[in-house]
């Protein structure tokens, strides 16, 4: 970007022994050239909530062998290309070593799920940059037989990063 800005002058000469003569005013023309590199991934990555609650956990959930609940929207802003990772922090959670891959993420409710894996899967991702807001929703499986009473919770990584 180049700005231009007009710089108007008065320039005094002194001529002899206490005289002065006025030269008039000339315009001048100064450019400046603004350089302002934007080199780095610019973004930003929101969660709406810190956890989700699946609630309590009771008979009709373990015989119906699953439960289910809305979990945060993402919200990103990105200069450029960039893509949305979900992962588990770790492979099993819970009082029996439940595997992570029984918690299981959609975009939509009802939607299409994915299995929890520590090594992550795609949630969202842009060819340019821009504004995106994706809500997630989790659903476990429950299994009568093999998930004793106790508190199960489970670290879930959500990354940003540029391709």
């Amino acid at each position: 970007m180049i700005s231009r800005w007009m710089v108007s002058s008065l320039l005094v000469v002194s001529v002899g022994a206490g005289a002065t003569h006025a030269l008039p005013a000339q315009a001048t023309t100064a450019t400046v050239r603004i350089n302002l590199p934007v080199t780095d991934l610019i973004t930003r990555l929101h969660v709406s909530t810190a956890g989700s609650e699946f609630g309590t956990v009771g008979f009709d959930d373990l015989t119906a062998g699953w439960s289910q609940t809305e979990g945060p929207v993402l919200s990103i802003k990105s200069n450029r290309q960039f893509v949305v990772s979900i992962a588990a922090a770790t492979v099993t959670f819970g009082p029996a070593g439940k595997p992570s891959s029984d918690v299981s993420w959609a975009v939509t409710p009802g939607g299409p799920e994915t299995s929890l894996t520590s090594g992550g899967a795609t949630v969202l991702s842009l060819a340019a940059g821009g504004l995106a807001s994706q809500p997630l929703f989790f659903r476990i499986a429950w299994n009568l037989e093999e998930d004793p009473p106790g508190l199960y919770l489970l670290d879930v990584m959500v990354t940003i990063s540029a391709p």
